[in-house]
């Protein structure tokens, strides 16, 4: 397998809107790679909320813009888009394939480096009381989920730990569940248990098959220019791209998906 890396942002500023904090790291035919910023909801049913949605559609100029996966509101980095229903049924297709590969960096409360290595559960998705929704671990009755803790390093800001993560399956709220369930929740994120703080989730690395359609060859996205690029321990950023790089990497995704 050939790996193109592609490490900067376009610097069009046509292209970005400083306002929102929404840029175009990488802009193809029919597809485009976003970064979001955190707080920003990806989509709402209100269709005169700004979301990435609504943004991207107006910097892009693509009215029939849509979604192959989601990023949640407090989450920031990288997401995909594309320019109408034709595009998205590819991309997709793509994901349901196994074809895409995607990297996080999350800080948690705790040292996680013992459970380094390919993490399984079943998650649902319920409502409390209030009305606000989060995702459970269950024994039965929930949707397969896995991830792979890649490594962590030690966080000098907040005392706690820095930990990159390939995500296997895009369940609700998935990372921070099953940090939860495996006892270091991320910092800042009190609907999983975690302790006071800023929350910090974003995703950091993209691999897909080539969006330009001329080869055979997968990608690698990347953003240099993300604000967060100083903040992130160079060696688990170094360490994550790695694994992208790496057929292991595709080996455990087979296993986990069996």
């Amino acid at each position: 397998m050939v790996v193109t890396r592609y490490l900067l942002a376009l610097r069009l500023t046509r292209l970005n809107h400083p306002s929102s904090g929404v840029r175009v790291v990488q802009r193809f035919a029919d597809s485009a790679v976003l970064w979001k910023p955190p707080t920003l909801a990806t989509e709402a049913p209100d269709p005169a909320r700004v979301t990435l949605v609504t943004i991207a559609r107006a910097m892009l100029n693509w009215p029939e813009l849509r979604l192959p996966h989601r990023l949640d509101a407090p989450t920031q980095g990288l997401i995909v888009v594309a320019r109408d229903a034709n595009a998205v049924a590819a991309l997709n297709g793509q994901i349901r394939q196994g074809q895409w590969r995607k990297v996080y960096i999350a800080i948690v409360s705790s040292d996680p480096s013992s459970k380094v290595g390919l993490q399984q559960c079943y998650l649902r998705a319920e409502k409390s009381d209030s009305g606000t929704r989060r995702s459970q671990v269950v024994r039965s009755g929930g949707d397969k989920s896995s991830l792979e803790l890649i490594g962590s390093a030690l966080d000098d800001t907040t005392g706690g730990w820095q930990l990159a993560i390939e995500l296997h399956t895009g369940r609700y709220h998935q990372i921070r569940a099953m940090c939860e369930w495996l006892g270091f929740p991320l910092i800042g994120d009190a609907l999983y248990g975690g302790p006071d703080g800023e929350l910090f989730l974003e995703h950091v690395a993209l691999q897909m098959p080539d969006p330009t359609g001329t080869s055979s060859e997968f990608v690698t996205v990347t953003d240099q220019l993300s604000p967060s690029r100083t903040r992130i321990h160079p060696a688990l950023l170094e360490s994550a791209m790695a694994r992208l790089d790496s057929p292991a990497g595709w080996t455990h995704r087979a296993a986990s998906d069996s």
